[in-house]
């Protein structure tokens, strides 16, 4: 049997509390009646009821049969049960069971809830700085142009490759300076080159006819005197 039955402090003040056997045998009916209806050998046993047997009830309580009949009978006098035997078995049932065993729970406080824990707070990485503070001009400016150029040919940089270009030249810076790679950056995006050809740092642009020094949008001097010499010298034949 699982739970519990309610006492209440005035049965010390009831007449058959002094009588041992009477009183023993009137708890362990509160105890043996069921607490809700139930079958029992295909009848139904109402709440505050229980079948069983006076030999039963001896064994239960270890009472005499007789101190069981005995017991039994002043518990119908004073109207505490009833008793309905038959030649297989006796169902007693308490009167105003409802009364000694409420239904009601006691009201039980719920256990206080422990605050949450607080949550450590997330480390947060520190943040790196801005990749611009890392140059200087004119590199700063180059880098913003090669990173134009590659985002307009749809070739941009995620972040791990970012990363590894930067470190790249940021090296580079370290070892020919800004100016030099300033230049060779340049060199790649004019040349249209998908990456930035570092063995051609330190190399300048070749000079074409249209880099001689010009006057008002003119050759310069030399260059006609030049020319004229050599058109004379052609006009008279000679070589």
């Amino acid at each position: 049997m699982n739970g519990h039955i309610k006492l209440h402090r005035a049965l010390t003040e009831w007449g058959w509390y002094k009588d041992l056997p009477t009183c023993k045998l009137w708890l362990h009916v509160l105890l043996r009646a069921n607490y809700k209806a139930c079958e029992w050998q295909g009848i139904e046993i109402p709440r505050g009821a229980f079948a069983t047997s006076y030999a039963a009830l001896s064994a239960e309580s270890g009472l005499s049969v007789q101190q069981v009949r005995t017991a039994l009978g002043k518990l119908k006098k004073t109207g505490e049960i009833t008793v309905e035997t038959n030649r297989h078995y006796t169902v007693i049932t308490v009167c105003k069971y409802d009364e000694y065993q409420s239904c009601e729970r006691d009201e039980v406080p719920e256990p206080a809830k422990c605050p949450p824990k607080p949550k450590a707070p997330k480390s947060e990485k520190p943040k790196e700085p801005d990749w611009t503070e890392r140059f200087n001009e004119p590199a700063r400016s180059a880098v913003e142009d090669w990173l134009r150029y590659k985002a307009e040919r749809r070739e941009g940089y995620k972040a791990t490759g970012l990363k590894s270009l930067l470190s790249a030249i940021e090296n580079r810076v370290k070892q020919h300076g800004e100016q030099a790679v300033a230049e060779v950056i340049r060199l790649s995006m004019s040349q249209g080159w998908k990456g930035i050809i570092w063995d051609r740092i330190g190399d300048k642009p070749k000079k074409t006819k249209t880099d001689a020094p010009m006057f008002n949008g003119a050759p310069a001097a030399n260059d006609w005197e030049n020319e004229w010499a050599a058109r004379v010298k052609a006009n008279r034949g000679e070589k």
